[in-house]
């Protein structure tokens, strides 16, 4: 066995000496995700579930190669149903942030990557206390994150792509919640949390992005 892994490793840097993403490229491009989540019934609540749906569009500059430096947007919409038919509750929010990101050639045109970023949001929600009174909230926050995908370079231009998205995050949040029933009143908290969505059921996002410019021969 090991004869036929030393004859194969010659061949396999041959491979990946040839896939690499050169200095001074652009990729114009982002992602999109989808993640749901059921909660169980217990003899003290009912079944409800959790969706999240989100869009990040972006843009990157490889500053060495297989390094990618990139700025992206980043919108959200999330419902939950546990307060049953009709009382909904939403949330929206959006923001941006920076990243780098770090491509190692796997085999030809196959990348896997790992990326690492801090982002900044703001959003809004509607909730439902105690099941009948509308409750308001406003949020701004900032995240930390690391994840790893897997990419494919087809025809040297477009860039196609798979991913845990937050495997690892950690966020700052401060929150401002308004009773419309007595506006005057208002209740402001802040959490650091540590979380990962590798508890979720769909954590896995997919992207795309095209590349500008053209490989060094």
């Amino acid at each position: 066995m090991k004869k036929i892994v030393l004859a194969c490793l010659p061949v396999l840097s041959a491979t990946l000496s040839h896939a690499q993403l050169d200095k001074g490229r652009v990729g114009i491009g982002g992602t999109f995700g989808v993640s749901t989540n059921k909660v169980e019934a217990t003899p003290f609540s009912p079944a409800y579930s959790t969706t999240q749906t989100y869009v990040s569009p972006s843009v990157s500059l490889f500053v060495r190669n297989n390094v990618a430096l990139g700025l992206h947007g980043y919108y959200s919409n999330g419902t939950d149903n546990n307060n049953g038919p009709g009382f909904e509750n939403t949330n929206r929010s959006y923001g941006g942030g920076i990243s780098l990101r770090k491509f190692w050639p796997i085999a030809n045109n196959f990348f896997v990557f790992g990326q690492t970023g801090i982002n900044v949001q703001a959003g809004k929600g509607t909730y439902w206390q105690n099941g009948m009174q509308e409750v308001r909230n406003r949020a701004f926050g900032a995240n930390a994150y690391l994840y790893p995908g897997i990419s494919y370079l087809f025809r040297d231009r477009f860039q196609l792509e798979a991913s845990l998205t937050n495997l690892l995050n950690i966020s700052y949040t401060q929150n401002t919640t308004n009773n419309p029933s007595n506006p005057n009143v208002q209740q402001k908290s802040s959490a650091l949390n540590l979380s990962t969505s590798a508890a979720t059921q769909n954590p896995l996002s997919v992207g795309f992005s095209v590349l500008l410019g053209k490989r060094r021969s």
